[in-house]
């Protein structure tokens, strides 16, 4: 959901988003319950969302890298 709102940022438009904001909040609800039965996935899921990303250690994962791979993957949906 981030990276939608973001490369709609960056293009300066919103993007056509959809049933994923629906379907993100089903997926988080799934994983919060899975998470609540089993204290293995609850604490797996607590180290991910503890880790923060090394932006410098992925430079392709930069904000300006992602926008632009988002934008070549537009191209090539309005192609087709």
């Amino acid at each position: 959901m981030a990276l939608a709102r973001r490369g709609g940022d960056l293009l300066a438009r919103p993007l056509p988003l959809g049933e994923l904001p629906d379907l993100a909040r089903q997926w988080e609800r799934q994983v919060d319950e899975l998470s609540s039965d089993d204290t293995d996935i609850a604490e797996y899921v607590a180290s991910l969302e503890e880790r923060e990303p090394q932006v410098d250690d992925l430079p392709e994962a930069s904000g300006d890298a992602i926008a632009k791979e988002f934008e070549r993957y537009l191209r090539r949906r309005d192609d087709s």
